[in-house]
Formats: C-alpha cells, structure tokens, sequence
C-alpha cells in the first residue's frame, strides 16, 4: 500500500477524535477541538493532496458513523475539505521564463478559493444539518437562563432575548468565518512541522505580501447587503459574507504586520491587534475595511499573480 493511503485515513481517523474532544468539557477541549485539520494538514504537506484529500473524506464518514451522516457532511466540507484545498493548491506551480524558474501558484487567490468553499460548505452543511433559526431560536431561549445564570450574567427576559438573537443571527457569519481562520491556521501549522519532519515544501513567503483579487471585496460587498434579508436567503448570504468576510480580515492583519515591522513594541501591538478580534467586534470590521481597501489601492508589496499551473 503507498504511504500517502494510510497517512490520509489516519489523519482522518485523528482529526476526528479531536473533533469529538469538545465533548468533554475540559479546559484543553477547545484547542483539541481547533486543532482538529492540524493533522490533514501535516500528512498533506508531508505526502501530497492526495493524502489530504483522503483524510479528508476519512473523517466525514468516521464522524458520520460516530454521530450522524448530517454531521459527517458539514465535518468533511467545513473541517477537512478546506485545509485539502489549500494543500492542493499550494503545490501547483509552473515553470516559466527562459530559464525555467518555477513560479508557485500566490497565496491570494488560494485564500480566496477557500472562501468560497468555506461560503458553499456552510450552506450546504446548514442544508444537510437543517438549519432552522426559529426553531433553534426557541430552543436556545429555553436554555439561555441557565447559561447566563452559570456566568454571573442577567437573566431577564429582555437579556435572554438579545442572547439568543445575537447568537442565531451571527451563527452562519461565525461558522464559516471560523472555518476559514481554523483553516489557513492550521495549514500554517501543518507546514512548519512538515518542515520539521525534514519534507521539503514550497519557499514560504511573508504573509503580509497576500492580496486577494479584488473580487472577494465585490462577493463580501453584496453577500453583506443580502444578508440583511430574513430566512434562508439572508442565512446564506451571511455565510458567504463571514467566509469572504475572514479572508478579508486576515488580509487586513497582514497589512498591519507590514506596517509595524520597525515598532519597538512591535509584539505587544500585534497581541492587543489580535486580542481586540473577538474581544471588541467592531476592530475586526475595521481589519476588512483594510483589506477591501487593498483590493483598490495596494498598500503594500504583494505576491498576487496568478495563472493556469500544474503541480510539480
């Protein structure tokens, strides 16, 4: 059997147990939880998409068959299939020039395909799960009290209203913004320890030189606009925006790494940068803008070109 087959199923089979980690309620649940695509993600780098994309779908069916089929669906589209995009993509490249210099396939607009992956998953994943707003509107209203007792929190009505409304209403936003950040971290991660293992991966380049084609401004735009629409049409629109959303934000990040290469304070300004995303809200808003703006006006060096390549 060649490597990559058993590298793929058990990364799948792993990725999947961390996944089902956020059962248990403990303090390392949540990272076990985010750390879910890491393992996708290093069998990927280290043996090719191929392995990426068979642990993939190992573990849509492996959490399937722990849990639900609904729950396979929206493991493999929003867990496993976007970190076997990126890896896939990452390893095109072409050769160009006289000199046959080989030109790796940019880093943008494999950000801006995962968007759109991520955008789609969340759809379908809500289609297949049956994402009901009302309905779990109603249900989150009955537990809310509980909850917001166990925190200290007010527990009026009034409180438990705007909880749960909050909660629903920014749900298809958060998951498929989540999905897309869970995504491009781990397969971060995933290269640097492929690295580490002594596999040769493509040159790395700084991340404040992505730059996304402008049309993920354009998609973010008018999915944002849709979203203010009720029922499934706004629900949509909402995950498209919070995918292209995220790919937006974490350009908007790059840029400020770029501008504060010469601070002194430089990690401590990045800490409270990161701090203030799900902190304040409004500062990640603030991180899009920058990224839509660089989609017009670009505000720093970048590596965004792109074109038909084959994988070396």
């Amino acid at each position: 059997m060649r490597p990559f087959i058993p590298a793929g199923i058990a990364a799948g089979i792993l990725g999947t147990l961390l996944l089902a980690a956020i059962a248990a309620g403990s303090l390392l649940a949540m990272p076990l939880f985010l750390a879910a695509p890491l393992p996708i993600a290093v069998a990927g780098f280290a043996y090719g998409s191929v392995a990426a994309g068979i642990g993939a779908i190992t573990l849509g069916i492996a959490a399937g068959a722990f849990v639900d089929p609904a729950t396979g669906v929206a493991a493999f589209l929003l867990v496993g299939l976007p970190v076997a995009a990126i890896i896939h993509f990452f390893g095109l490249s072409r050769t160009v020039g006289p000199d046959g210099a080989t030109e790796w396939y940019p880093l943008g607009p494999i950000l801006l395909r995962v968007a759109g992956i991520v955008a789609a998953g969340t759809v379908i994943g809500g289609i297949a799960i049956g994402f009901d707003a009302e309905l779990l509107t109603t249900e989150l209203r009955s537990d809310a009290p509980t909850w917001l007792d166990a925190a200290g929190m007010a527990t009026d009505d009034a409180s438990v209203v705007w909880f749960v409304d909050t909660i629903v209403n920014l749900l298809p936003v958060t998951t498929a913004g989540f999905a897309v950040v869970m995504a491009v971290a781990n397969a971060f991660l995933g290269a640097s320890i492929a690295t580490g293992m002594g596999y040769t991966i493509r040159p790395r380049s700084p991340a404040w030189t992505v730059a996304v084609p402008r049309i993920t401004a354009v998609v973010f735009v008018v999915a944002a606009i849709g979203a203010t629409f009720a029922g499934a049409v706004g629900d949509a629109a909402s995950a498209v925006a919070g995918a292209f959303g995220a790919a937006l934000i974490l350009v908007g990040l790059g840029i400020i790494h770029f501008f504060t290469q010469r601070i002194g304070a430089r990690q401590l300004v990045l800490f409270f940068v990161y701090a203030s995303i799900p902190l304040f809200g409004i500062p990640a808003l603030v991180y899009a803008a920058l990224g839509i703006l660089d989609t017009a006006v670009p505000l720093r060096p970048q590596t965004n070109a792109a074109g038909p390549l084959t994988r070396t």
